[in-house]
């Protein structure tokens, strides 16, 4: 018989402490009513545990009562003689968690960013009481396996990964592994950044630079007024990154609805404004030109000496938010998640003369 449940099967039952349920995870235990009812929107049916049993360990990221975002990032397994002794897990940026006792032939493997499990295979000894074999393949070609030192492979029992998004593990684990579950989320259709906020930012957040596009310079010779024009355009390049290098959010096409930080005049000094909020790609570069035109008239032995220039400001700053994970199937759930967002920007054209530009020169030497 093959171990590993259908997608008709039913979702393992979770421990019960009076009228509450009972979850044991990376960041303690809850007590939630609501739990079995995400679990079978979010998490794929995967095989009963006896969780009854003292040594029962559920490893998974949890925040407000569900998953943070955090995922299998990377695992390590120790191999007896007779049995796998022990497997230790990390979840997103947390510390590891070692289950079983910690000895013998130790193989490791770290997941990259957006890689899934595609194949998984579970082996047990001939009474079915404790793990012999781990092996399991990924999206990004890796393959891991480790087995008992003593003897061969037994009965294989390939596991249904659903999605191959793991977001922990479970199972049963003292002197060895006697029992262990991969747990795996169903189908994922998206990602929104929501609720977007930058803590550190400031009027001296990043640098501000001023960018000289184009100079001008005429002069008068004649006898009669004659006029004069500066026009031009420059190409520029804006950008826009809300960095998510790790977790659920690296699985799936995300959006962000949020404010961006852009270079501006803020009295007499230049800083940053918020623009309005509306809907960006996590990861944007858009090209454009600034243009500008001045004209006017020189008298008789008049000179002009103008200058055309812009500031860029390029910034990289902490950010908060909510991401809201929306499921194929429609539900949706939110955790909290802090990242890094960078971007540059650019003023609008100013026309200044040259003793303004000298200015200029002044300041940034000083």
């Amino acid at each position: 018989m093959k171990r590993g449940l259908t997608r008709n099967s039913s979702l393992t039952p979770l421990r019960r402490v009076g009228a509450t349920t009972r979850l044991e995870t990376a960041t303690g235990d809850i007590y939630t009513p609501e739990w079995e009812q995400f679990q079978k929107e979010v998490l794929y049916p995967r095989e009963n545990i006896d969780i009854k049993n003292k040594n029962y360990f559920c490893h998974l990221g949890i925040q407000d009562r569900k998953l943070d975002g955090k995922l299998l990032r990377k695992i390590g397994v120790w191999a007896g003689h007779e049995q796998i002794n022990a497997i230790r897990i990390w979840l997103g940026d947390d510390l590891p968690v070692t289950k079983g006792l910690a000895w013998g032939s130790y193989k490791e493997l770290e997941f990259k960013p957006g890689e899934r499990i595609t194949k998984l295979s579970l082996w047990y000894n001939g009474a079915r009481s404790r793990i012999t074999a781990i092996h399991f393949k990924t999206s990004a070609g890796e393959e891991f396996d480790h087995v008992m030192t003593e003897h061969g492979r037994a009965q294989e029992y390939p596991i249904d990964i659903g999605s191959g998004i793991c977001a922990g593990v479970e199972g049963i684990a003292d002197q060895g592994i006697y029992d262990l579950a991969f747990i795996f989320l169903k189908p994922v259709a998206c990602f929104r950044l929501t609720n977007v906020t930058y803590p550190t930012l400031g009027a001296d957040s990043g640098t501000i630079a001023p960018v000289k596009l184009q100079e001008f310079k005429d002069q008068n010779l004649g006898t009669n007024a004659q006029s004069w024009k500066f026009a031009g355009s420059h190409k520029i390049a804006t950008s826009s990154s809300w960095s998510v290098t790790m977790g659920l959010a690296v699985h799936a096409e995300m959006s962000v609805e949020a404010s961006i930080p852009e270079v501006a005049k803020i009295g007499a000094k230049f800083g940053w404004n918020l623009s309005l909020s509306a809907t960006h790609g996590s990861s944007r570069t858009e090209e454009s030109s600034l243009s500008w035109e001045a004209s006017g008239t020189l008298q008789p032995g008049d000179t002009i000496d103008l200058i055309a220039l812009t500031r860029m400001g390029q910034i990289d700053v902490p950010y908060t938010g909510e991401m809201e994970v929306i499921m194929k199937s429609g539900y949706k759930f939110k955790y909290q998640i802090n990242g890094q967002y960078s971007g540059v920007s650019y003023t609008e054209v100013e026309i200044g003369n040259s003793e303004y530009v000298r200015a200029l020169k002044a300041a940034a030497a000083a």
